[in-house]
């Protein structure tokens, strides 16, 4: 398995959540954020780190099915 490129940081079938989702969508929108590395127990992630007007740009086009993460779209575009 070859290594993600730097623009489509997550495998092919990886949203199956809604922070997946909105990972998927940034992605689509171009939204590349800041590359980052977490600590995650006792190892090293890496990941990404978005502004709160990108958050507020990937909530804006999240189109949620469930209407409990309707709520959740709701919250995080009030929240950026």
């Amino acid at each position: 398995m070859s290594a993600p490129s730097p623009h489509t940081p997550w495998p092919k079938g990886s949203p199956t959540s809604v922070a997946g989702t909105l990972r998927k969508l940034a992605v689509k929108l171009g939204i590349l954020g800041t590359a980052g590395r977490a600590h995650a127990g006792r190892h090293m992630r890496n990941c990404f780190r978005f502004s709160r007007t990108q958050v507020a740009v990937i909530a804006a086009n999240y189109k949620a099915r469930k209407p409990a993460y309707r709520l959740v779209a709701a919250k995080l575009a009030l929240a950026a």
